[in-house]
Order: structure tokens, then sequence, then C-alpha cells
């Protein structure tokens, strides 16, 4: 637990601030926190020019767990399938493609959303070297994020999204078409990923 909430439990009536600290006052300070300036919800609300609106997910300090609940409710206010909430991932539905969201979040400095997508290996090419020559044919020719194989010999995809405190909802859906895109260009046009993948 965070100094700044070992101290606010300490003092009567404070209670239900703790959240709002959890969840939006990333970096502030706990003068800033109780005074009103920090962000006090994860899903923030910015006019600018007078006439602009945009929304911001703003993940809390260093709690994954409440930054993938978070992440998970503002997919959703944005119209994104849910389809797991556990722990610190957040599974979603994106047209033909399911992936898993890991919101990683840091008082210090970068916060990131990791994006992860594993596809089944049919059983013949589990743990062999046409996958590994795949795999690196896959990380050589694009850089969109890391293929790898996992324990199970099925291949993985990791990318993620980088920002401070906030992301807006069009920077994190354009990572996203990226991604889907960059997947769709590795996977499903490429004749050897066709050939080994379920």
């Amino acid at each position: 637990m965070s100094r700044k909430l070992r101290f606010l439990r300490c003092l009567p009536g404070i209670t239900l601030l703790i959240p709002m600290l959890v969840l939006g006052a990333c970096g502030a300070d706990l003068q800033d926190s109780l005074s009103g300036e920090a962000q006090a919800d994860p899903i923030a609300t910015e006019t600018t020019a007078g006439t602009t609106s945009v929304d911001y997910l703003v993940l809390g300090e260093d709690e994954n767990d409440a930054a993938a609940e978070a992440l998970a409710t503002y997919l959703e206010k944005h119209g994104i399938e849910i389809l797991l909430r556990r722990g610190q991932n957040v599974g979603i539905q994106r047209g033909d493609f399911k992936y898993i969201l890991s919101p990683k979040v840091s008082s210090e400095g970068i916060d990131r959303i990791v994006v992860g997508k594993s596809f089944g290996v049919k059983d013949e090419y589990l743990h062999s070297a046409e996958m590994d020559r795949l795999v690196r044919k896959l990380n050589e020719d694009l850089n969109i994020g890391t293929f790898s194989l996992d324990d199970d010999g099925d291949l993985l995809f990791q990318s993620h999204v980088t920002f401070v405190d906030r992301i807006d909802y069009a920077e994190l859906e354009s990572f996203l078409e990226f991604v889907d895109q960059g997947v769709m260009m590795a996977v499903l046009t490429n004749p050897r990923a066709l050939l080994y993948l379920e």
C-alpha cells in the first residue's frame, strides 16, 4: 500500500477518497489530491478550444488490477465487447480477433497497455523447426510487436501502447487498429502461417 493510502486511512471521514486516489491520482501529491486538482474518475472528460470534448482513460498508480477494471469499463463505454475480466487481464473481441489487454501502471513514469494474442498450432507442427523458422521470419519482417512460442508450442503475439497517466480513445483505437492490420498481415496472409496454424 502506498504512503498516501496509509496516511488517508488514518484520517476520519476520508475513506471515500481512497478509490479516487487509487483510480485517478497518477503521480499527484497528497495536497493536489485533497484539493480536488487530481483526476478522480478513471474516465475523465476534457473540453479543448471550447468545443471539442475528449474523454481519457486515467489509470491509478501501481494498481494493475484496478487499472484493468477501469480499462474494461472504458472499452465497454466505447462499444468494445468484453469477453473476460480476470485480475490484470481484460479479454476483448474486435472483429475476427480476440485479444488480452493487460495494463501496467507506474507512478514513476510510463504506463503501458500490453496486447496479447495466441494462435493454436496444428499438432504436427507443435515444437517444430518449421514453427521456429516462422517465428523468426515474422519478427524479421514485421515491427508491430513480438512473436514467440509458448511452452505448449502455440504462437504468441505481444505488443504494447505507452502513455503517461492517461490515453484518449482515439489513440487507443488507432493502436488497436494498427495491431489488427499487423496481425492480419503477419498471420492471415502468410502461407506458412495458414498451413501451420489451426
